[in-house]
């Protein structure tokens, strides 16, 4: 057996100390060590049995030695015996054999109550007032504290003692200090999880109204471009009021299409809320309705135009129009033959005026370059409902990463709000991650509650204003 020396000092030594012949006391077996106290010199000699069990990460049970008249040791793992270098036979320390049969009935110890954590050398239970933190071993394994009893800081960490602390365990009070308000219910993401597929069910309901009159807008403006490219006669006047409705028809669309554009780089990207501006469905139809009721058809050419009064076709040179009448009936135009005219408009002959047909040329500079291809909205359904997948998905993944954020909180919080024994320093270190986590939930919250605001604007794009 190897042997080496540590002073011993403080209340360990004071401790130990007892009314019991002789200069030397053994104190306990280890796995790997013998300690003996030595009265007259006041130093701890440990004796390293190289038999002994080589593992550097075994935790050995401390074994008590009440021997009486020997002069030799036994390994408690190799059995081997050691010759004492002593002159007198070694007498039972029944102090500490008293002390441990007290601690043992009591669960307790002298130094403080018995924690639930145990010293990182010899793996016994720590005592409250007894515990130490060494800095030196906690930097090298990369660990917040490394806990050790005051007796393995005498035996293995002396070399470094001035980095070894008496530590401060958290109190109630302490814990709450550092805990804070925090309180996370794991099952509020499920609960969101399923507000907002809900709400995606909305929005998806929306888009089908929001298409459907998307295809009636693209119909409208290709019924009214049919009208004007047509080879049925048609005034100046009508087409300057037709074209001057094209505009605005082709407007709306525009800007729906350039809504369309913002809600899928939204749904994508799902980050920004944008604002939207409601539509009213029920006009669509309505303005369709009176758009296909004005003179003739528009889905198919006219052959001629009739005078509204003696319903005889009318020829481009004779045909004139009553302002008055037109007025009157809320119309772009009464178109009369001349007879008609003088005949029955004669008291209001001043509104009458001779019309001028549009041609070619003219139909087309009013028209311009507009086109619009009656598929397009259904491409455009096609695309959207093929993003709101990929959202679902999305969603399904950010839930599943916020119920781990919520998990991994109040893990936290159990370990941190539990009974369990803590050190301030400890406290402090998780209290900081536990701050990091809840952060994260905070943030994702609140891109959650953006998202929600998106998607109550889309679910609400239909409304009416």
């Amino acid at each position: 057996m190897l042997v080496s020396s540590l002073v011993l000092e403080g209340d360990l030594k004071d401790a130990l100390l007892c009314s019991v012949s002789g200069d030397k006391v053994i104190l306990h077996f280890t796995r790997k060590h013998i300690m003996i106290y030595n009265r007259q010199s006041h130093e701890i000699e440990r004796y390293g049995c190289p038999n002994g069990l080589r593992s550097e990460n075994a935790k050995g049970k401390p074994y008590t030695c009440f021997c009486n008249k020997k002069k030799t040791l036994t390994c408690p793992m190799c059995r081997s015996e050691a010759q004492l270098n002593i002159a007198e036979y070694l007498p039972v320390n029944w102090a500490l054999k008293n002390l441990l049969t007290l601690h043992d009935s009591q669960g307790g110890s002298p130094n403080g109550p018995r924690l639930s954590l145990h010293c990182s050398s010899c793996n016994e239970p720590l005592s409250e007032k007894k515990t130490f933190d060494c800095e030196f071993c906690a930097e090298r394994d990369q660990k917040t504290e490394v806990l050790i009893c005051g007796a393995c800081g005498l035996l293995y960490h002396n070399d470094r003692a001035s980095r070894v602390k008496l530590v401060t365990f958290a109190d109630a009070a302490y814990k709450k200090g550092k805990i804070g308000g925090i309180s996370r219910d794991p099952e509020e993401p499920k609960r969101e999880k399923s507000a907002m597929a809900s709400t995606l069910m909305e929005v998806n309901k929306e888009f089908d109204i929001f298409f459907g009159g998307l295809e009636k807008d693209y119909e409208r403006v290709n019924n009214r471009l049919e009208k004007l490219r047509g080879d049925c006669p048609i005034t100046q006047k009508v087409v300057d009021k037709e074209s001057e409705e094209l505009m605005k028809d082709d407007g709306v669309i525009k800007k729906k299409l350039e809504k369309l554009s913002i809600w899928k780089i939204t749904l994508q990207n799902i980050s920004q809320p944008s604002h939207y501006e409601r539509r009213l469905y029920t006009s669509l139809t309505r303005d369709l309705k009176n758009l296909r009721t004005r003179r003739g058809s528009p889905n198919g050419s006219r052959h001629s135009i009739k005078c509204s009064s003696c319903n005889e076709p009318l020829s481009e040179k004779t045909t004139f129009d009553c302002e008055f009448c037109a007025e009157r009936d809320q119309k772009t135009e009464v178109l009369i033959c001349e007879m008609c005219g003088i005949d029955y408009h004669a008291e209001h002959i001043k509104t009458v005026k001779h019309v001028t047909f549009a041609d070619a040329a003219y139909k087309k500079e009013k028209i311009g370059g507009i086109s619009r291809d009656p598929e397009e909205p259904k491409r455009q359904k096609s695309a959207m409902a093929s993003t709101l997948m990929d959202v679902n998905k999305e969603f399904d993944v950010f839930f599943g990463g916020l119920e781990k954020d919520y998990e991994r909180v109040n893990s936290r919080l159990k370990k941190l709000g539990g009974d369990g024994s803590i050190t301030q320093k400890m406290m402090y270190k998780e209290s900081e991650e536990l701050m990091k986590d809840d952060g994260v939930i905070k943030k994702k919250l609140k891109k959650l509650s953006t998202w929600k605001v998106t998607l109550r604007n889309i679910s609400q794009l239909n409304s009416d204003d």
